[in-house]
């Protein structure tokens, strides 16, 4: 059986935004405070962004594509 691959809708995102003027999305990368760095980020979209598009987990991206998304996210956050 093949598994079927998600991607982000932003429904838990806009439950917030229906509710609230700002939601912040946080991420990690590293190996846990335990084994060694753990480096976060976190970055605020207006409403009804949509840039997540086919992302699913940005390790799996391309330094190319991880690039590019770097350049969108920059340009259309708030903050």
């Amino acid at each position: 059986m093949v598994k079927k691959t998600t991607y982000p809708d932003l429904s838990y995102e806009k439950k917030y935004w229906a509710k609230y003027s700002l939601v912040i999305a946080v991420d990690e990368v590293g190996r846990g405070a335990f084994a060694g760095p753990l480096y976060t980020a976190a970055v605020c979209f207006p409403p009804n962004t949509n840039l997540v598009k086919g992302v699913n987990d940005s390790k799996k991206l391309t330094p190319e594509i991880r690039k590019a998304l770097s350049i969108e996210i920059k340009k259309n956050s708030l903050s």
